[in-house]
């Protein structure tokens, strides 16, 4: 049900012929950080247990991933699954695990 809700905040379909492989492919694909703010915000008139997520939050997830409490609102803006939002923060954290290694 909340998917159907996030997805009416929608103006204009999105095109899902291949899935995006990375957190800055699904922020993108959802309208930016300004747009998943402005969904966010909607969904938190509807759903009562959400907090909704700022535009500043939003830059965050290209260094740290998707949290689990927002994915409905990705999936709702992109119409990917969850697996999709999965693999993405896997890729990323496995990047930033590799790039933050400390030199012994």
């Amino acid at each position: 049900m909340m998917r159907g809700m996030v997805q009416t905040m929608t103006s204009h379909p999105r095109d899902l012929t291949a899935d995006p492989s990375s957190v800055e492919d699904l922020i993108r694909l959802a309208g930016g950080p300004t747009g998943i703010e402005r969904a966010s915000a909607k969904f938190a008139t509807v759903s009562q247990h959400y907090r909704p997520v700022s535009h500043w939050a939003v830059q965050k997830w290209r260094r740290n991933g998707i949290p689990d409490e927002h994915w409905s609102v990705i999936i709702g803006l992109t119409g990917v699954g969850p697996d999709v939002i999965y693999r993405a923060n896997e890729a990323l954290r496995l990047n930033s695990a590799g790039t933050h290694r400390v030199a012994s």
